[in-house]
């Protein structure tokens, strides 16, 4: 019986362990998540400075069009590794 509550005792421990580990790495995809956003809605704003002719000169276009490339490049690469954090949790996951 006692070797029982000891190896039941061992696996809470693990599954609580587990959880902790998983519950930070959620919460670190989740950071990524929105880190993505924040890039999104600077790429949308770089987007619209550069389609702003009559206004705004070709110099400062052409530099709001390389942000908003640098801005989506960087919202893809943080949605990429958000994903891959979740995906290498998941309890199916080949080790």
């Amino acid at each position: 019986m006692e070797y029982m509550e000891a190896r039941m005792q061992d696996r809470y421990e693990a599954l609580s362990e587990n959880y902790n580990e998983t519950s930070d790495k959620r919460q670190l995809a989740d950071a990524y998540y929105l880190a993505a956003q924040w890039h999104d809605k600077n790429a949308a704003d770089c987007d619209a400075i550069s389609r702003d002719e009559p206004r705004i000169g070709e110099d400062v276009r052409e530099k709001a069009r390389a942000a908003a490339t640098h801005h989506k490049a960087s919202a893809a690469g943080l949605r990429l590794a958000a994903t891959n954090l979740l995906r290498a949790n998941r309890p199916t996951a080949a080790p």
